[in-house]
């Protein structure tokens, strides 16, 4: 990821002493041959702040973001193959009771709104949901269509 910086020249052709980059771009963006690692601590000492951290590297953050994920994983399957038979047993080391899955699940519940119009229906049984469905009515009550009255009629 090499940056290269040409020859910089005004508008009217006077030329530009070249720029190399930037401290701050030094201290986040990794080189090629190192490993990724976090950016030094601002040299002021205080915390960082956003801006700090909007130009570094996420591609590398990512990439370990993922490795501690699998590491997880890894910690999880090891468990299970050195101490998984633990849970097969109660504090005491006699068996726990296998506990009988119902052979049939309902898809639908009989307790909780089904769909989302059947959430907000079910709102509408609380006493606060009859008073706003009152003030709705109440509401529109004035912009229905009305027939009109004879006198404005301009004909017979």
């Amino acid at each position: 990821m090499a940056v290269e910086f040409s020859n910089r020249t005004t508008s009217a052709g006077y030329r530009l002493p070249l720029r190399g980059p930037s401290a701050f771009h030094e201290r986040c963006v990794p080189k090629q041959d190192q490993s990724t690692s976090p950016a030094p601590p601002p040299a002021g000492g205080g915390k960082r702040t956003e801006a700090d951290y909007r130009h570094c590297n996420e591609v590398a953050e990512d990439k370990i973001w993922r490795e501690s994920v699998k590491n997880e994983w890894k910690g999880v399957q090891q468990w299970e193959d050195n101490w998984g038979f633990l849970k097969e047993y109660d504090q005491k080391g006699r068996p726990k009771p296998q506990k009988e899955l119902p052979e049939r699940v309902p898809v639908y519940s009989d307790d909780m709104p089904n769909t989302t119009n059947g959430v907000i229906g079910s709102r509408m049984k609380t006493d606060l949901g009859k008073h706003m469905f009152q003030l709705e009515r109440a509401l529109m009550t004035g912009h229905k269509k009305k027939k009109l009255g004879t006198e404005l009629m301009c004909y017979d």
